[in-house]
């Protein structure tokens, strides 16, 4: 296969192209980055020099549909921040290339959910086409969808430990507490106050309750 990762040198994009490089049916790797187009994926992440050693591409080129062809591209992954990617699939949908989006655009099928949490969604039809990616659960429909909504870390981590147990009726929706913690890696990339070593060293807070 061959696979695209627009969005190459955030968090989730890095850890993906490690991957993704080790995978068995991945033939061709395709990395897309906004501000170190032109440079060796290792360039920004050392630890990856004998592991990714890739040229990354503009992502304008990535995203030109005259490059995006059944022939060069099997799948593309989005590892853009909140809000940016959904913009992106709307245009490329009609290709019929396979898209795997990180983010939150996807992830709420109702437009109504999707806007209380995430804000407006850009292309809000494209919410129902999506298929909600936790794989241990919706493997077939997966394997069927153009369009996969990744799930966040929150999520999985609460739906692999409960979805079995309510599903048999073992434990009840209401009754459920979930006690989660995260690393300020959760957060991404940008540059945050409250993400930032002297706030968090040594510290554990509320994050973005309600």
């Amino acid at each position: 296969m061959k696979a695209c990762i627009i969005g190459s040198t955030g968090y989730a994009g890095q850890q993906l192209a490690t991957l993704l490089r080790y995978h068995p049916e991945i033939t061709t790797l395709y990395l897309g980055s906004h501000g170190s187009f032109g440079r060796q994926f290792s360039e920004n992440y050392p630890h990856a020099r004998n592991i990714v050693s890739i040229e990354m591409l503009p992502v304008e080129t990535l995203l030109d549909p005259e490059f995006l062809t059944a022939e060069a591209v099997d799948v593309i992954f989005f590892a853009l921040p909140h809000g940016t990617s959904a913009a992106q699939i709307g245009k490329l949908a009609h290709l019929g290339i396979k898209m795997i989006d990180l983010g939150t655009d996807l992830r709420l099928a109702d437009p109504t959910l999707s806007h209380e949490w995430y804000g407006e969604p850009p292309y809000p039809k494209l919410l129902s086409q999506a298929v909600y990616g936790l794989s241990e659960h919706y493997k077939d429909s997966i394997s069927k969808a153009q369009l996969i909504a990744n799930p966040g870390c929150y999520a999985t981590a609460t739906l692999l430990a409960a979805l079995p147990a309510v599903r048999s009726g073992f434990l009840g929706e209401q009754t459920l507490i979930v006690d989660a913690k995260s690393g300020i890696s959760g957060a991404g990339r940008q540059a945050q106050v409250e993400s930032l070593y002297a706030e968090t060293s040594e510290n554990i807070k509320p994050y973005k309750v309600g």
